[in-house]
């Protein structure tokens, strides 16, 4: 009753007559109560609009995700097109429930809110009061204001980790997901038990159908005919709407087809959740993306070899891109992280009046990996980027990249060329067209770092390039070797590789065919991360090199000072340009060295990098010269000794200033 306390357990309902107070208070009119799912939520004028506001106790993700997704049927069902998700915290079951007690909670204590209108969606975190001033001032702009990526990405994840539980997989369907799953584990950066192998391609199955799903969202929203007939998101409807796109040849997204493998509920609050979030207002910003964002960090270290961290991508598309026309490829593509920021940075040079994507997809952009599921992802996300130009084709091949060879005709998308016997592919229209891998002005990638002892002969034939790059060092030399047929002369090779490039006896022969055949323009080191690929076991490298020995060069070293996590898309364009130029830049520390002084070191080039910032190297060579030492003598530093029986007590530790 009005004006008494109330009794008993605290619950959402015991909240509303506190929160309609706070409506009522800002404007809010006609506050009344409807049920959904015999859930009660509150509905109210404000601003002119009808309101929804559905209270739940609870501010983690998977609350946050599971009423969001009810709220979209509430919408959908009841027509009411706004509404104001309320999350009141956990301790909010634990207070007394006493009038005042509610009422200063509701208005002095932090909410989290998710805010839905036509034009404005956002989640924030406020009290009740500051949440309404909030909603006053950002409709006054009316200008659309999509929900933050970061809270996409989030509730995403959460439905990912809900569906891997509940997946189930037939062996027939791990096929039609990886090509084999002895060479799957053999190219992942580790090994693993059993359950994590299960979960690894759980995720991709689940990412599969939630990347399939994204791209009708995309799809649907520039060419709305495709939807004709849908009422609901049944998987038999679901079905259908796949098979017309297919029909329009996006056939490398929707040729894996493993709908009957998740149960109908979590494919259609996947559909349900897609659509509330109105994701193709971020359409330029999760193509490339998301494969490595959703990823659980319980397998992230497994597929770490089939992605790329989206900024690193973004970092090698600006250093290799000279003109919107270069014709790229990506030999290694993965999920089409690089492809992505290729892409991109090619739309950012070109200045003509037409459309360009189709010129993009279906003539300058390849790329091939060994896996169907990089194939469909590849595919899906360059396809993204522009889903209002429908494209014929995209020239994504799945099969072994070490088998290519410049003029064999090949199919693109879902055709394995293991046993190449086809020559022609064929247009949605019917008529043939050959694919025939050719030449290119830029060759950018992250190949495999896979070691030869994990035993990746066995899958992978690993003889053709074997003279060039030696039988010691892992599959990203073979790659090199392979780019170097397919690159143009005085084209441009970037390439994400394994720190050990640098020296050592393994990549020696890989390191002289760079240094014999090409002119290498920069070299980047992370000194804030452990390398440019997340999660792998591997400490890695940029190296940009034009194919063309010059006789006289300088080779840019350059430590990247920031968290590369953390760089943004301006801060991004700023270091590559400072790199291309010769400028220094806040979170750039670079110095080049002749070819002559490259030679010098050649057994071992860190001796140019092997350090946080080049203050550390002049001072640890000016100790060198004080004591007329060119190098330590062998044996010098124990490496990996074990200090047992005495203790750390005993050792010396060399480490970063932090302080400054």
């Amino acid at each position: 009753m009005k004006g008494s306390n109330i009794r008993g357990r605290v619950t959402e309902k015991t909240f509303y007559r506190f929160i309609i107070e706070v409506v009522e208070e800002y404007g809010g009119s006609g506050v009344s109560e409807i049920r959904f799912n015999s859930e009660p939520d509150i509905v109210f004028d404000f601003l002119d609009i009808k309101w929804l506001m559905p209270v739940k106790i609870g501010e983690d993700n998977k609350t946050i995700k599971d009423n969001f997704i009810s709220y979209c049927r509430h919408r959908r069902e009841s027509g009411i097109n706004s509404g104001i998700l309320l999350f009141l915290p956990k301790e909010a079951r634990s207070i007394s429930p006493e009038d005042e007690t509610l009422r200063r909670f509701i208005r002095r204590k932090k909410v989290t809110a998710l805010i839905d209108t036509e034009l404005l969606q956002d989640g924030i975190r406020d009290t009740l009061p500051e949440i309404f001033e909030f909603i006053i001032e950002e409709m006054q702009k009316k200008t659309i204001k999509p929900y933050p990526l970061g809270l996409i990405i989030n509730l995403l994840r959460q439905h990912i980790e809900d569906m891997m539980k509940e997946i189930t997989l037939t062996e027939s369907d791990i096929l039609r997901i990886i090509t084999n799953l002895d060479l799957f584990l053999g190219i992942g950066a580790e090994e693993l038990l059993e359950k994590k192998k299960e979960e690894s391609i759980r995720f991709l199955s689940s990412y599969i159908i939630l990347s399939q799903l994204l791209f009708l969202r995309f799809y649907s929203e520039a060419h709305p005919e495709i939807m004709q007939g849908f009422t609901k998101p049944t998987k038999e409807q679901l079905r259908k709407i796949f098979e017309r796109i297919k029909d329009i040849n996006y056939r490398p997204i929707y040729e894996i087809d493993i709908l009957d493998s998740i149960p109908e509920e979590y494919v259609s609050s996947a559909f349900e959740l897609i659509q509330g979030l109105r994701i193709e207002r971020q359409i330029y910003e999760i193509p490339g993306r998301l494969f490595h964002e959703l990823m659980p960090k319980k397998i992230r270290k497994m597929l770490a070899a089939f992605y790329t961290r989206p900024q690193a991508a973004e970092i090698l598309a600006n250093l290799v891109i000279e003109k919107p026309n270069d014709i790229v490829f990506d030999p290694a593509c993965g999920s089409g992280t690089i492809l992505t920021s290729l892409y991109r940075r090619k739309r950012e040079l070109f200045d003509g009046e037409r459309n360009p994507h189709r010129q993009f997809c279906e003539e300058e952009i390849f790329g091939c990996d060994i896996m169907p599921f990089a194939v469909h992802l590849s595919g899906a996300n360059l396809a993204s980027l522009d889903v209002s130009e429908t494209i014929d084709r995209t020239q994504i091949i799945l099969g072994d990249s070490l088998k290519l060879s410049l003029g064999k005709a090949l199919i693109p998308g879902i055709a394995s060329i293991f046993l190449p016997t086809e020559e022609m592919a064929y247009k949605r229209t019917g008529e043939e067209y050959i694919v025939k891998p050719k030449e290119v002005d830029v060759i950018a990638m992250n190949p495999p770092f896979t070691k030869v002892e994990r035993g990746i002969h066995k899958y992978i034939d690993m003889t053709r390039f074997k003279k060039n790059c030696g039988g010691e060092v892992g599959l990203w030399g073979h790659f090199i070797i392979l780019a170097h047929e397919f690159l143009k002369e005085r084209g441009l090779l970037g390439a994400i590789l394994p720190i050990n490039f640098l020296r050592g006896r393994e990549s020696n022969k890989v390191r002289e065919f760079i240094f014999s055949n090409y002119s290498p323009l920069f070299i980047l080191k992370p000194t804030f991360n452990y390398g440019f690929t997340e999660w792998t076991e591997y400490r890695d490298i940029i190296l940009v090199a034009r194919k063309g020995k010059k006789k006289n060069y300088d080779v840019k070293f350059c430590l990247i000072r920031k968290d590369i996590s953390k760089l943004s898309k301006e801060e991004i364009r700023d270091i590559t340009e400072a790199i291309k130029v010769g400028k220094q830049h806040k979170f750039l520390d670079m110095r080049s060295f002749s070819c002559d002084e490259i030679k010098q070191h050649f057994c071992n080039l860190m001796w140019f990098c092997g350090i946080s910032n080049f203050e550390h190297r002049d001072i640890l060579i000016a100790f060198l010269e004080k004591f007329n030492l060119k190098k330590f003598p062998n044996g010098y530093f124990k490496e990996g000794f074990r200090p047992v029986p005495k203790g750390v007590s005993s050792f010396l530790f060399i480490t970063r200033d932090n302080i400054r």
